[in-house]
């Protein structure tokens, strides 16, 4: 199956006055340009956000890449998430790694996804549609936020793209089967860092089965490459089994949620309603444009995608298909699950989603060349600066209002400096953030308050912490002031400047 691009040689080569072909760099030049755009836009924010108090989801991932490092309490860690990104994070501290150096790396991955959407998109098009889908991915609002958060997804839509980039290459243009390997390296380490990776093995196989039927099934090529996502991925599946009974604790949480929660019809819109908050109004309507161009040319052409006959719809029924199947999946476990739901789960959709708007400034581009070529690529041109503003715009908005709350950063600070790392803390609301900063043993109060003085001593209990960032029973609040003689309030952390608003106030144990 050998994938041909109409638009390859015009874009590769010139023409010299002597009429031998001369290779043309402009596309080359327009990537880095790209990239340095993109390093300075995200340069700017994160200067304000180097020191932005973690999240929750945050927090858990690097406190398990302390306790890998050197050993810290993993207390309340969540064995359902994937273990790869604390694992790089652990090799990071390991060698004396600071949460700046953490911060940067997450810096990286966001510029790789750049760069392999122009990649893909130079592979499945041409260098035109990956160059415009890599300027996309620099500008989104929520793709520039999530790059000053040390989560996973990013890092996943990186191995997303490097999956599909060697698959395409390894068994669509078949230029090596080295690249099938490759790609099947990619799923699986990719699955170890986000169990979204589960989800393009699916995608590629229905992209085969409509290209090829069940032929695919007798490559042995594609054998070895599932072979080789099965090797990678099965110590984690076998340390699951030993530790938590169940090869994939991720799926085995989403099914229990499944069971446990309100089933939630009214959820089927619920990421749906996400894409306008990453794409802003102008990209929006491009990206609904192009849908609708990409949907009729799919539906017209799939008799000859069934019979291999058309290249360029094949390219875009994998990305259709990269696009709906993970839009579904989220879709049907918001509905599922009480109708929970993030915008961030939809990263991984912002590669296709950006293709998707490149074709259609192509077809923009391809309308207005005819009357007048410099009005073409002005038009373009214009359209994605405009949409760049409003993008960055929307960016530095979000990234300000949710700078995070230091007074939980402060606490975990007091309470790694004024305690031994065998000593353990007690809050009455659970709170990651505070283990990763104290990097000490965090445990939650008992639930009734007669419980609570033999828990403090069994536990040898140091400090005692009253959140009010997150809801807890009501005793706890007035717990350790109705037992002075057992609690001395020695710090108070507050979210507002007057401080009016308690945010968490420490207690140092006075007798235990």
């Amino acid at each position: 199956m050998e994938n041909t691009n109409e638009t390859k040689k015009e874009e590769d080569n010139t023409q010299n006055i002597k009429g031998i072909p001369k290779k043309s760099y402009w596309p080359t030049y327009l990537i880095i340009a790209i990239l340095i755009f993109s390093f300075l836009v995200r340069l700017g924010f994160f200067i304000d956000t180097k020191d932005q108090t973690v999240w929750w989801d945050e927090a858990e991932y690097l406190m398990k890449a302390k306790h890998f490092a050197s050993g810290t309490s993993d207390e309340g860690w969540n064995p359902l998430r994937e273990l790869l990104m604390s694992l790089f994070w652990a090799f990071l501290y390991k060698f004396g790694a600071t949460e700046l150096v953490i911060r940067i790396s997450s810096y990286i991955f966001s510029l790789l996804a750049i760069y392999l959407t122009y990649l893909v998109g130079k592979e499945l098009f041409s260098k035109k549609i990956g160059l415009i889908a890599a300027f996309l991915m620099a500008i989104y609002n929520q793709n520039i936020f999530f790059t000053y958060r040390m989560l996973i997804d990013i890092p996943a839509t990186v191995f997303w793209l490097l999956s599909i980039y060697f698959f395409w290459k390894g068994y669509v243009k078949e230029k090596n089967n080295k690249y099938l390997y490759l790609s099947g390296i990619s799923i699986g380490f990719g699955f170890l860092m986000h169990y979204s990776l589960l989800f393009l093995v699916l995608i590629l196989i229905m992209f085969m089965f409509f290209t090829d039927k069940l032929k695919f099934l007798k490559n042995k090529n594609i054998w070895i490459t599932l072979a080789i996502i099965l090797i990678i991925i099965s110590p984690y599946i076998i340390w699951s089994l030993i530790n938590y009974k169940t090869p994939l604790p991720r799926y085995s949480a989403a099914f229990v949620a499944s069971q446990t929660g309100i089933y939630t019809p009214s959820s089927w819109n619920a990421y749906i309603k996400y894409i306008p908050l990453h794409l802003q109004s102008i990209l929006l309507t491009l990206f609904i444009i192009g849908f609708i161009i990409l949907l009729i040319n799919i539906i017209l052409s799939f008799d000859l995608i069934l019979k291999n006959k058309d290249k360029s719809a094949s390219n875009q029924l994998l990305v259709l298909l990269w696009f709906l199947i993970p839009l579904s999946i989220y879709t049907y476990a918001s509905i599922e699950s009480s109708g929970w739901s993030e915008p961030r789960y939809l990263l991984l959709l912002l590669p296709p989603i950006s293709f998707i708007i490149a074709l259609c400034l192509e077809k923009i581009h391809t309308f207005l060349n005819p009357k007048s070529k410099i009005v073409s690529i002005i038009s373009v041109v214009a359209i994605l600066l405009i949409g760049a503003v409003f993008q960055i715009r929307a960016a530095d908005q979000l990234i300000q209002s949710k700078i995070g709350v230091p007074a939980v950063k402060d606490a975990g600070l007091y309470i790694k400096s004024n305690t031994n790392k065998e000593d353990t803390v007690m809050i009455n609301s659970m709170q990651m953030e505070l283990a990763y900063y104290s990097e000490r043993r965090i445990i939650g109060f008992p639930s009734n308050e007669s419980e609570m003085k033999d828990k403090i001593k069994f536990n040898n209990v140091k400090f005692t912490l009253i959140n009010g960032l997150y809801r807890a029973a009501d005793w706890t609040y007035s717990y350790p002031e109705n037992n002075k003689d057992f609690f001395e309030p020695v710090e108070i952390y507050f979210l507002d400047d007057e401080k009016t608003q308690p945010a968490i106030v420490i207690y140092k144990v006075k007798q235990n």
